[in-house]
């Protein structure tokens, strides 16, 4: 075993950098302060709200993704490099959509799908591969890249109670394209690449004069061709939940969705910012796919990343929609979902099964290795170095579930010993 006098004699010269094999691309979607909160918060009802201390400005937007860096070999011009990437090693299918990075040394990809593999090629002018390898991609939210708009996210990822997911790419909530925000087209096209083929919503008459003056969305959708529908509003406080003319919108918004599905066609809604009326009927939704109170309170605070909707804290008005579910009849809290969409909204049976099994996917949670503290699936010096920076206070992207790794409460020389006798041969439990 590892004694601490030991360990203060060897271990604090180490200074040691990992970098992965560029053929070995392993690539957290979140930003750091995103992942930071869903790694550190988890809820019960009567707690208060935390997200004020994860939604602070860092010079990057916190409602946007990170992206997956895909380093060019060293002596290579990028500028007359392309890449593309795919799900099958084969590349019967491929995606060459990317970026430069600021320094022009790697590729930036976004959007890609967390807990997946990828293949990618670097090819040269005459199409002869320079680079080529994997990418393994980690994390649960699934944030979109286009900048001209707010607030976008996948409402895929999430855990549910009966050990399933939330699939992705079947529904996205995000901000207005047109009216007080107007998106680039490249952004337009970006979310039609995604698979979006059906626009729901959820603006009032005078938030969308110019859709109703065209006849036609931002993405060229219309009322005609059944892929636009606008419900006319949205109530998102718990005061709505009973009120008909707030239920009638919940039903129409609910069942279109549930049409464009059965037809194959994911469905992007929002109301200005994404926040408020788009957060209920995704609340209402994920409720009856299953998802835990204290997930659902995290993807309705995720709203507050995005500088243009503001802090959106669950004692706002999420609470206080709980509190309604909960006088509903069940045992589980998707029951009480089930039971209010049912009974009060007016969803009918076929719908609810409908959306749990179209919209809910098995999966096989990731393990957690006890000692991984950079989460590189090795238990290694590169831990000792990440918990001696996190007391330092050079967190980085560690945060503390991982740093803590005797589960004590605190981060310190303690989890440090822990990690030398797991690589000692002590057994990881």
């Amino acid at each position: 075993m590892v004694t601490i006098g030991r360990l203060v004699a060897i271990a604090c010269s180490f200074v040691q950098c990992v970098v992965l094999s560029a053929q070995d691309i392993r690539a957290n979607l979140e930003n750091v302060q995103v992942k930071r909160y869903l790694d550190e918060v988890c809820y019960q009802l009567e707690d208060e709200s935390l997200v004020d201390r994860y939604c602070t400005s860092t010079g990057f937007r916190l409602d946007q993704p990170r992206p997956v860096q895909i380093p060019v070999p060293t002596g290579l011009n990028i500028n007359l490099l392309s890449l593309r990437y795919s799900e099958n090693k084969d590349f019967s299918v491929s995606d060459s959509v990317c970026f430069l990075s600021a320094d022009s040394t790697a590729f930036l990809v976004y959007n890609l799908i967390p807990k997946k593999t990828y293949y990618y090629q670097i090819q040269d002018a005459d199409s002869s591969i320079v680079a080529q390898g994997c990418i393994r991609t980690k994390g649960r939210v699934r944030m979109i890249y286009v900048p001209s708009l707010f607030n976008v996210r996948d409402l895929g990822g999430w855990p549910t109670i009966n050990g399933r997911r939330v699939r992705y790419g079947m529904i996205f909530r995000g901000s207005e394209m047109n009216g007080m925000n107007v998106a680039d087209s490249a952004d337009i096209r970006e979310l039609l690449r995604l698979g979006v083929k059906a626009e729901l919503d959820f603006r009032y008459v005078g938030e969308r004069d110019e859709v109703d003056a065209a006849g036609i969305s931002a993405f060229g959708f219309s009322r005609e061709d059944g892929n636009y529908l606008c419900t006319d509003n949205c109530g998102c406080y718990a005061t709505a939940m009973y009120h008909s003319y707030w239920t009638s919108r919940y039903k129409l918004a609910i069942d279109y969705i549930v049409r464009k599905l059965r037809a194959g066609w994911p469905v992007y809604e929002h109301c200005i910012w994404g926040a408020d009326r788009t957060g209920m009927i995704s609340l209402l939704i994920e409720g009856a796919l299953g998802v835990g109170y204290s997930d659902l309170a995290k993807d309705y605070e995720l709203t507050s990343m995005s500088a243009k909707s503001g802090v959106r804290r669950k004692t706002l008005y999420f609470d206080e929609i709980i509190v309604n579910i909960n006088k509903q009849a069940g045992n589980t809290l998707q029951e009480k979902f089930c039971d209010y969409l049912r009974r009060v909204v007016g969803i009918s049976q076929d719908n609810l099964e409908f959306l749990v099994k179209t919209l809910t996917e098995e999966y096989i949670p990731e393990k957690v290795l006890v000692g991984d503290v950079n989460e590189d699936d090795a238990v290694d010096i590169a831990d000792v170095v990440a918990v001696y920076n996190y007391m330092a206070g050079a967190k980085g992207d560690v945060t503390l579930p991982h740093a803590d790794v005797n589960g004590d409460g605190v981060v310190d020389i303690a989890d440090v010993v822990k990690i030398y006798n797991l690589m000692a041969g002590e057994p990881f439990y």
